[in-house]
């Protein structure tokens, strides 16, 4: 992961700082954990924070504090975000996928009756961004089929929202009643099958690469939040390092 920049407040002479830091560690620090620890100062210093794992920016944190309680350097560290964090713009551009690659894994699934379950279920995904545990949830009391077809559901964090579907999957989706898939089925049946396909992914995939493909044809970012179901807009805004702004509507997607 890339180097964070941070703020920090402090003068110059980076190598006097230095080594009134080394001179504050402890005789208990090995070598090799000191050394470490001036690699970090030094980062921290220039305006830099590692953030390669939660260890090392753990380490950072503590090194901060003892700048601080020494007067050495005042550092502000950012609050931590995790790798899987749907923020990290890095993380979710590895997880897109396009449809073509999607209907590759989708000739994958095993042909038997569980399979064309998962396979129901990871085209829902991948056409409404739907969750796992909201997709597996779903019964034909959640979908309305009308002009388009409609899903209502009661997703994370208890936010009522609605979603919709192609409308060429009408004639399936009227016969949908519920699965019968597990967690445990799903997610060991997409890893074989996309690795089988020579794409890995997630189902959670398929769910960053329809928001995606909502931003990139030019609906708003406050409706594709709506239809995300995220609590704060700015979770939705990192869709928009993706996106080229033109106009669109639903009508435009197929829905």
């Amino acid at each position: 992961m890339e180097m964070a920049k941070i703020k920090e407040n402090i003068d110059n002479g980076l190598e006097e700082k230095l080594k009134r830091f080394e001179a504050i560690m402890g005789y208990s620090l090995s070598d090799k954990t000191k050394f470490e620890y001036i690699k970090i100062a030094r980062a921290l210093i220039e305006g830099n924070l590692p953030v390669r794992s939660k260890s090392r920016y753990v380490q950072a944190k503590s090194v901060a504090k003892k700048l601080r309680e020494h007067g050495i350097a005042y550092i502000d560290i950012p609050k931590w975000q995790k790798r899987g964090d749907s923020r990290n713009l890095e993380y979710i551009q590895r997880k897109l996928i396009s449809e073509g690659d999607f209907m590759e894994i989708l000739q994958k699934l095993p042909d038997t009756p569980k399979g064309k379950e998962l396979n129901l279920a990871m085209r829902i995904a991948f056409y409404s961004g739907l969750r796992l545990h909201e997709v597996l949830k779903l019964t034909n009391k959640n979908i309305k089929i009308d002009d388009h077809i409609i899903i209502k559901i009661t997703g994370k964090g208890r936010k009522f929202r609605t979603t919709y579907l192609p409308k060429d999957m009408s004639d399936e989706i009227k016969k949908f009643r519920g699965f019968t898939i597990s967690y445990e089925y799903t997610r060991t049946t997409i890893a074989r099958s996309s690795k089988r396909a020579g794409i890995a992914i997630s189902f959670h995939a398929l769910r960053h690469s329809f928001l995606t493909g909502l931003v990139n044809k030019g609906i708003p970012l406050p409706q594709v939040q709506k239809i995300a179901g995220h609590s704060n807009i700015t979770t939705t805004a990192i869709y928009l390092h993706f996106s080229d702004e033109v106009d669109a509507n639903l009508e435009r997607l197929g829905y």
